[in-house]
């Protein structure tokens, strides 16, 4: 095979900043290509291939979060071909900090199993393992965080076999059950408002929470919530980033109590600590021997007590001969077994059982003083959402400082807001298809099929009702939990006819929602107090989409337009007179057409404000109309002013209305 464009790096809505992606170092090992990437940290490359330079398309071979530069790609799927051409395209600059308490583990390849060839060969033959970028805990799980989760679980519809022990909240929690484990990190997840990774079934439509299930691999959503790692992923994180060492750190392949908590004896050569037996500064008291988490130093990605204190569980099942069959592109284990592998020995080891490549198995129901765990995390799970925009948590006063607008609009209150995203652009007809086509599919009905005069204009001609479905659908699509629901218990998703979603309804801390109509303002105003539009207290064409009517003609003094009417660019064909998303310049907060193109649904009831403070007003309880804001093409200014309000019934679909969302802040 003959490889090319092994320099070639290509930027691509990357910020001016940052520095093109570069590949080096292309080789064959065997029939597989791998290439060395230099890359700005914290963006997405796109990495590509073509077989022949005179096409214009290139072939996506995957999208990586860089987490190391340089890193290592394996092009593990290249079929035998006499040419194959590589680029990669940085897609977006994220700089998106791991979750809290977790490192990202870099994608790329590295060598399996036992270097030293003085194992069982259950850990041979060597063999090189591609593995995607992931988060894992720093710590293995304490005791402390174990019972946070533990009794959110019990009082959410989760049971355990075993409520977990630990010597202090500070020591890894043990006594657990691989079944505890994996329901634990779906209590997790579900208690952060994460989507869940594990179910009872392949459709991934009931969640387990319950009883002793053995998950298959199918059973899992792979691209959600916190997971057991694979042994793979557990694996390449224990060795740091250093190849072929004994254990954990990259400095020597010798072993200390200085370095970590097990069991010494002369057995072993690389066995040097001056101490025997158990490491004598946590051999005190009763079982188990553990150490608080991170009382030794981390290896070389930040881990802490990758050897020894307590064995973790794994997700796979246990294959002696799983080296020789396995995946090598993030390899899951068999489908099927009897014992779950566990790695990294423990507090009672000694040095041969703690060594990295030693592998470990028990019955998935075995609990003793002696397991315990950590968790992994898929990435993008703490991304800034695309194509939104992050409102900061912070005091404004809503309503009309002109006193010049409807009395709905007063008094002045103070409101504090918290931090939540917005969609920058109003829902597009070809974003609103796309989710639309997804949900009919998948059990949605919808009252309106939406409308638009092209695919980068507005949707329009949606109900409310279809608004806060198609929010649910697209939070179900893109694997988040829903926000709405039909009833209080929120077990039951909103997904059909005209229901009207009561507050304590909604899970406000997940899924894609209406804006409130004090997140809508707070948003419009752009940090501007005061302002009568988005950015200041004129108006005119060259601003936004709207019916003038300027002062010069007798309409409001506001409006500076030249002339009356509709905006000429876009008054062609039939109604409504809409305009492309975007085109007009955005708001000091980086949101377009919060002014004219069409309205923006929101989540209130309509009704009187208080001049009361409040936290994150919600609206009425009941009501019989739904608020929008922000007037449309064919308003006129009084109507596209940021203190402005109109009043619809929820079944109304007009070639005005449309809608943008928001996501809560994790």
């Amino acid at each position: 095979m003959k490889l090319g464009l092994g320099a070639l790096g290509c930027g691509v809505w990357l910020a001016a900043h940052a520095t093109a992606p570069v590949i080096n170092h292309i080789l064959m090992i065997g029939a597989t290509p791998q290439f060395s990437i230099q890359s700005d940290l914290g963006i997405t490359n796109q990495i590509q291939f073509s077989t022949n330079l005179g096409q214009a398309n290139w072939t996506v071979l995957t999208n990586i979060v860089v987490a190391q530069s340089p890193y290592l790609f394996v092009d593990a799927s290249a079929p035998p071909v006499p040419s194959r051409f590589y680029r990669v395209a940085a897609l977006s600059q994220t700089n998106n900090p791991p979750p809290s308490g977790m490192v990202p583990i870099p994608a790329g390849s590295f060598t399996m199993g036992d270097a030293f060839s003085e194992g069982f060969g259950d850990d041979l033959p060597l063999h090189l393992v591609y593995v995607s970028l992931f988060y894992l805990d720093r710590y293995e799980v304490p005791k402390g965080l174990w019972d946070e989760v533990y009794n959110w679980g019990i009082a959410n519809g989760y049971s355990f076999d075993n409520p977990g022990s630990g010597k202090a909240a500070t020591h890894p929690v043990q006594t657990v059950s691989w079944y505890d484990c994996v329901k634990w990190c779906n209590a997790r997840s579900e208690k952060e408002g994460r989507v869940p990774a594990y179910y009872t079934n392949a459709a991934h439509t009931a969640v387990y929470r319950g009883g002793q299930t053995d998950v298959g691999n199918d059973w899992v959503n792979w691209s959600a919530g916190y997971q057991l790692p694979t042994e793979a992923q557990w694996e390449k994180a224990a060795r740091g980033g250093a190849a072929g060492r004994r254990f954990s750190w990259a400095d020597t392949d010798e072993i200390t109590h200085s370095r970590a908590n097990y069991y010494s004896t002369t057995e072993y050569t690389y066995d040097t600590s001056p101490t025997r037996g158990n490491q004598p500064t946590f051999a005190v008291g009763n079982f188990p021997y553990t150490s608080p988490a991170g009382y030794f130093a981390p290896n070389d990605y930040g881990l802490y007590d990758m050897v020894g204190n307590v064995s973790e569980w794994c997700w796979d099942w246990y294959d002696e001969s799983a080296y020789s069959s396995g995946s090598p592109t993030d390899p899951r284990g068999p489908a099927v077994g009897l014992r779950r592998v566990d790695r990294g020995g423990r507090w009672d080891r000694n040095a041969y059982l703690c060594r990295t490549a030693y592998r470990d198995h028990y019955s998935p129901t075995f609990g003793d003083n002696v397991m315990g765990f950590r968790c992994a995390l898929p990435p993008d799970q703490n991304s800034s959402p695309t194509n939104m925009v992050l409102i900061p948590v912070g005091n404004f006063t809503m309503g009309d400082t002109f006193g010049e607008g409807a009395s709905d609009e007063r008094p002045l209150h103070t409101n504090e807001v918290s931090a939540f995203y917005i969609e920058a652009f109003a829902v597009t007809k070809a974003l609103w298809d796309e989710v639309h086509n997804w949900a009919t599919n998948h059990a949605y009905r919808f009252d309106n099929p939406g409308s638009g005069k092209a695919v980068t204009h507005p949707v329009q001609a949606v109900s409310w009702y279809d608004c806060v479905k198609w929010c649910n659908a697209r939070s179900e699509k893109e694997g988040r939990v829903p926000a709405y629901y039909t009833n209080a218990a929120h077990t039951a998703v909103y997904r059909d006819g005209q229901t009207d979603v009561e507050n304590d309804w909604v899970n406000w801390s997940t899924g894609y929602q209406l804006p409130t109509e004090a997140q809508w303002e707070k948003a419009a105003r752009g940090g501007l107090g005061g302002q009568r539009f988005t950015w200041g207290n004129t108006i005119s064409w060259s601003q936004a989409n709207y019916y003038a009517f300027p002062g010069a003609a007798g309409g409001s003094t506001y409006d500076v337009n030249s002339t009356s009417g509709y905006l000429p660019a876009f008054a062609v064909g039939g109604y409504p007179y809409t305009s492309p998303v975007g085109f007009f310049a955005p708001n000091s907060a980086g949101l377009y057409d919060l002014v004219g193109n069409v309205w923006g649904w929101c989540w209130d009831w309509y009704g009187a404000y208080s001049s009361d403070s409040q936290t994150d007003p919600r609206g009425p309880v009941a009501g019989s109309y739904r608020v929008a804001r922000g007037g449309s093409w064919s308003d006129l200014a009084e109507s596209c002013r940021s203190a402005a309000r109109l009043n619809l019934l929820p079944t109304y679909p007009d070639g005005s209305v449309g809608f943008r969302v928001v996501l809560p802040v994790p």
